[in-house]
């Protein structure tokens, strides 16, 4: 046991988030927090790290723990390249190489000192930083165009991808992470989930990528009306247990029900009368001494979501005809060539940074930078879900954001559309600047289906939903007869929706008619298999413990080597001076020139050996 809490209890406003939760984290653990939004599953990971404290209650995390926390709503902001950002995480081990190669041996502290640090070098494996960060950043998706490129000109997405990549080299001991996977593409999550299970700490990991729970987590936990709920198994596992766990609660209360409905029924009939009044009685205390079953709940916070559909688009929604799209004088992807039917359900996939956003921003009109054309149908009317949605006002509540777009609907008809997408009285009251990423989803959908659209164009709707939430907008979308584009990574989704595959990878851009199971077979997709994902650096990309020390030392020999030879080359100078403005003087002579024999001969052996360890 590394971390354990006792009886967290945690309020917001007058609202119990958590109530009296207790839990316990080992070195090796692989948890999976689930729970409607709202639940409390990202407050329970800033109480464990720290970002905020409990109303009561205990956390104990041992001294030697080291924690890394990855924020659901990052802000990653720096001047620096990728590659340098990186190196960030090194700092002590760069430092303690750079005090070595400075070292002077010829004390006994200067000795002492390389010892120290030879050994803390050895233990942190600091002379291979490189192939460690070039390991991580390959893994995460970043080319070697991307390690030199300045953090400040990287998208949402690649930030997030950045700084998991940092956080998997802190060295901590327990990694928290909140939602992972969001913006991350099918090869990147493959080897992120291989990386985290073979992790030597512990992982907690808030998510809803249902994919993701069963690959990484061993332990599910579940928060749920305030409470939390372990179960010692893998996410599909305790979709199992969960479901007869419920069947046995409801049998068991529906069987204590009927019981106690006799019991009452009896009393009510025979607590009057003086021959069955004493029996009465007697059932009355076995009635008081009954411990009452809760009626069973599934969570009843679900929201409610109907795309309105009210007017059919002609039968060809879009053409597609070379079209080629650019950003920042960069090609992203050519000659992307299809024909959109009414009706039709298609996935856009690729890796991150492919252009899959942007090529939804160009057939809206928002991005101008392409060659090539597009024709959208007639009538067609288009609603447009966006990955990362900024509100054009801030200062907005969550109300006025979208009764100012309806203006006719009535306020109790904007309340309750509201409180179908899970928005309460005081959610409704928030700024828009201050909404979570699940609000912002919900917020979305909320202007969505007050609209009346047969072109949904959805850029991964999923993200920040939790897993409730999936499943009624995965249903909302399949009972949708209009026209939809979808960007997904939710595997889940993918399996479900779409007859129609665009990939857009840099190369080549593949229209794909069937589902998504049969494009990963078809092997237009090259994910990287489980071998190759835990395919570690090869072996002599590393140096033995044995060789790294005897590296370091050449280093340090070689910079004193490099400090000596300066000192006589100034000393014979010196030397050389006294002997010429001297001739006259015997004695003075006499010692000079002995001395600059000594030097000289000093300074070849030194240069020999320089020259020797410089091979």
């Amino acid at each position: 046991m590394i971390i354990n809490f006792n009886n967290l209890v945690k309020y917001y406003g007058s609202d119990i988030i958590l109530n009296k939760i207790s839990g316990i984290i080992d070195n090796k653990s692989r948890i999976g927090i689930i729970g409607a939004n709202g639940a409390g599953k990202t407050t329970l990971l800033k109480l464990i790290s720290g970002v905020e404290t409990p109303d009561s209650g205990t956390i104990y995390i041992n001294p030697n723990v080291k924690l890394g926390y990855l924020t659901q709503n990052l802000v990653f902001e720096s001047c620096a390249t990728v590659f340098d950002e990186m190196l960030n995480v090194f700092e002590k081990e760069i430092q303690a190489i750079e005090q070595l190669n400075k070292l002077d041996l010829s004390s006994s502290d200067g000795k002492n000192e390389y010892d120290r640090l030879t050994k803390y070098i050895s233990a942190r494996d600091a002379y291979n930083i490189d192939v460690k960060i070039n390991y991580v950043l390959n893994g995460m998706g970043f080319t070697e165009k991307q390690k030199s490129q300045s953090i400040s000109t990287l998208s949402g997405g690649e930030k997030t991808r950045l700084a998991i990549s940092k956080l998997l080299l802190c060295d901590a001991n327990v990694l928290l992470l909140d939602e992972p996977t969001n913006h991350l593409d099918f090869k990147t999550c493959a080897w992120l989930e291989e990386y985290l299970k073979n992790y030597g700490g512990a992982v907690i990991s808030v998510t809803h990528d249902r994919y993701y729970l069963d690959k990484v987590c061993t332990e599910i936990w579940e928060i749920e009306y305030g409470k939390l709920n372990v179960y010692r198994e893998s996410y599909s596992s305790y979709k199992k247990t969960k479901a007869k766990n419920l069947e046995l609660v409801e049998k068991a209360y529906k069987e204590q029900n009927d019981y106690i409905n006799k019991l009452e029924d009896y009393i009510s009939k025979n607590i009057v009368r003086a021959s069955t009044s004493k029996m009465a009685k007697s059932r009355q205390k076995e009635l008081d001494r009954i411990e009452r079953i809760d009626k069973p709940r599934e969570y009843n916070k679900q929201i409610n979501i109907k795309f309105k559909f009210n007017k059919k688009s002609w039968f060809d929604v879009l053409k597609l005809n070379n079209l080629s799209v650019s950003a920042g004088g960069m090609l992203l992807f050519s000659d992307l060539c299809a024909d959109i039917k009414a009706g039709e359900k298609i996935a856009v996939i690729g890796d991150n940074g492919a252009g899959k956003s942007t090529l939804f921003k160009v057939l809206v009109g928002s991005h101008k930078d392409y060659t090539g054309k597009f024709l959208w149908g007639k009538d067609v009317s288009i609603g447009l879900y966006e990955q990362n949605h900024e509100y054009k006002n801030p200062d907005k509540t969550v109300r006025d954001e979208l009764w100012d777009m309806h203006p006719a609907m009535t306020e109790h008809e904007i309340r309750s559309h509201l409180a179908s997408l899970l928005f309460t009285s005081d959610d409704i009251y928030k700024k828009t600047a201050d909404i979570s990423g699940g609000e912002s989803a919900r917020l979305q959908l909320a202007i969505m289906t007050l609209q009346d659209n047969n072109t949904l164009l959805m850029d991964e709707p999923t993200n920040h939903l939790d897993m409730m939430s999936k499943e009624k907008l995965e249903s909302a979308l399949m009972e949708f007869p209009g026209t939809e584009l979808i960007i997904s990574h939710d595997r889940y989704l993918l399996n479900k929706i779409p007859d129609k595959i665009i990939y857009i990878a840099k190369d080549k851009v593949t229209v794909f008619n069937g589902k998504f199971d049969e494009f990963l077979s078809s092997g237009i997709l090259s994910v990287n298999n489980e071998s190759q994902i835990k395919e570690k650096v090869s072996q002599n990309s590393y140096k033995s413990k044995k060789d790294r020390i005897n590296d370091a030392k050449k280093r340090t020999e070689i910079s004193n080597c490099e400090k000596e030879i300066a000192e006589l080359e100034k000393c014979i100078s010196q030397l050389e001076k006294i002997i010429s403005e001297n001739s006259s003087n015997y004695e003075t002579l006499t010692s000079a020139c002995s001395d600059l024999e000594l030097k000289k001969h000093k300074l070849d052996v030194l240069t020999e050996r320089w020259l020797e360890l410089s091979e």
